[in-house]
């Protein structure tokens, strides 16, 4: 799980890096009013004075969100189920949780809406397109993230485990000790 995780983070700080690098520098030619192309560089010319610093701002309202998403404190743990503040805890949690997230899928809504700008002063569809990729690759890396936050190791797994390390050497300790004895191991 842990390295599923960190291969998520980097698959998205390479797309959210490609968003930005996309808006902040590609090109395209400058075409007139019936289509035909005027210069080869300076399309993005066109595009409002602020349109870099307004994704930079998204991207990074973003990663705020992305990292207080998976900084929120666990919540799936017994004593989150049988305790009453445990169950406080975990319904406040539960509450910033999804405020957050809710958040989170705003930032990730209004990201493509800025390719939708560039495409409107001549960005060619098939960079258009590339950016749309990308920015779909940073929503589903977002999402990759969350399940792997909330669905964690079962509580029954971890009980499973957590008393098989237990009384494994109890029942069968005393057996390893005979059998140690009887071939003249000694302890």
């Amino acid at each position: 799980r842990r390295g599923a995780a960190l291969r998520d983070l980097a698959k998205l700080k390479a797309n959210l890096l490609s968003v930005y690098f996309s808006h902040s520098d590609w090109d395209w030619p400058q075409r007139d009013s019936r289509g035909a192309i005027i210069a080869l560089a300076g399309g993005r010319n066109m595009l409002r004075p602020d349109h870099v610093e307004n994704v930079r701002t998204i991207i990074s309202r973003a990663i705020d969100l992305i990292c207080n998403v998976l900084d929120a404190p666990p919540v799936k743990r017994m004593r989150h189920i049988l305790t009453r503040h445990g169950q406080n805890e975990q319904q406040e949690v539960g509450a910033r949780q999804m405020q957050l997230e809710v958040e989170l899928a705003r930032e990730l809504r209004i990201l493509p809406l800025a390719c939708e700008e560039m495409k409107r002063v001549g960005l060619p569809p098939g960079e258009a397109s590339r950016i749309r990729q990308y920015t779909s690759f940073v929503t589903e890396g977002c999402m990759h993230l969350q399940m792997l936050k909330k669905y964690g190791t079962p509580v029954g797994a971890r009980a499973f485990a957590r008393a098989s390390i237990i009384i494994t050497p109890v029942l069968f300790g005393p057996y390893y000790a005979d059998a140690a004895k009887k071939i003249g191991l000694c302890f």
